[in-house]
């Protein structure tokens, strides 16, 4: 099973209607500011001109807030990410997440809970800025050689490892709303 098919089962057992599960979904995400500082750190801003419009730490850490909890701290020891292949492998996994966010803010925004319904900064980042498509075109740039795709997916497979190091084997961890 690929690593994103194992990612999504996991996190399709959350019901994000549900305060505590769409925390729990919240916190899962937190490697995306880690990434994200590693990313720019190696100056992805190269590859893709418009990354300061893609960072999504920001949103996450405010949704978070909102249901009264924090971003934890996710340490990672990333590949290295000198070349643009690697780069864009790990971006290739931030920006594929916000495909899956048409689906999650469905049920986020029909919510009965006011708490969750007001903190969709994370999953309506980025909405109706075409992102996806613009990043198709750096990535098909980027990616024209089969090393340059290898360097890309390796590094692609080291980001969703961080995931799904977050999710665990279950994904259901004992949390609460403050």
């Amino acid at each position: 099973m690929l690593k994103h098919d194992r990612l999504d089962r996991r996190l399709s057992e959350l019901r994000l209607e549900h305060a505590g599960d769409y925390l729990t979904f919240l916190l899962l995400q937190s490697p995306v500011a880690s990434l994200e500082a590693a990313l720019d750190a190696a100056g992805v801003g190269l590859d893709l001109p418009d990354w300061p419009l893609r960072v999504r730490a920001d949103a996450l850490s405010a949704d978070l807030d909102s249901l009264g909890s924090s971003l934890p701290d996710v340490s990672l020891a990333p590949p290295d990410l000198t070349s643009a292949p690697a780069r864009m492998g790990v971006a290739y996994v931030l920006e594929g997440s916000r495909l899956g966010a048409a689906v999650l803010r469905r049920a986020v925004h029909g919510s009965p809970d006011p708490r969750v319904r007001a903190s969709s900064r994370f999953l309506d980042h980025g909405q109706g800025q075409d992102l996806w498509r613009r990043f198709q075109v750096r990535l098909e740039d980027a990616l024209d050689t089969e090393p340059r795709r290898a360097a890309a997916g390796l590094a692609a497979c080291w980001a969703f490892d961080a995931f799904l190091a977050r999710v665990g084997p279950q994904c259901r961890p004992p949390l609460a709303i403050r």
